[in-house]
């Protein structure tokens, strides 16, 4: 079972046309709350080569008795960028790496979906995004854990705010 995912990768960025523009990726462009969760990702185009990400939760915290203020604390900030031919997406959070960005590079995608690989990560080792409709979007990261396969996924909703 190890060997099918590299296989799968191989033939897949074959079988793909190449993208050639940030462009095929707007479709993740706005704002998306996890499903009954209070975390979201805002995304938004900067220009032809670069495409920045944002991953945050809300908190919300008693300031008295039964009144509450919303505090948003930042996970993760990422960055999708267009190098020469290639796609990477490169996300970076305080907790983890040192605070360091850590590069994933597009391997496979199509009009509504991309997947991300670094073998050499720790975990995860591939990050995957569909969006499977105008408002919903799923999300995964997977990789081996102690000889272990693991896999988180993320369903999304997109809000109009």
């Amino acid at each position: 079972m190890k060997y099918l995912f590299p296989a799968f990768f191989l033939i897949t960025s074959f079988m793909l046309p190449k993208v050639t523009s940030l462009k095929q990726f707007n479709w993740l462009e706005g704002r998306w709350k996890m499903e009954n969760k209070e975390v979201y990702e805002l995304w938004q185009t900067m220009n032809d080569t670069l495409m920045t990400g944002m991953g945050y939760h809300i908190e919300l915290e008693e300031e008295e008795p039964g009144e509450f203020d919303e505090e948003v604390k930042f996970d993760e900030s990422i960055r999708f960028v267009k190098r020469e031919k290639d796609f990477f997406y490169i996300p970076r959070t305080v907790t983890q790496n040192n605070g360091h960005e850590i590069e994933f590079k597009i391997v496979s995608s199509t009009k509504t979906s991309f997947l991300a690989i670094n073998p050499k990560h720790d975990f995860p080792q591939r990050i995957f995004y569909e969006r499977k409709d105008e408002k919903r979007l799923h999300a995964y990261i997977e990789g081996v854990v102690n000889g272990k396969n693991k896999r988180i996924d993320f369903h999304f909703i997109k809000i109009n705010q």
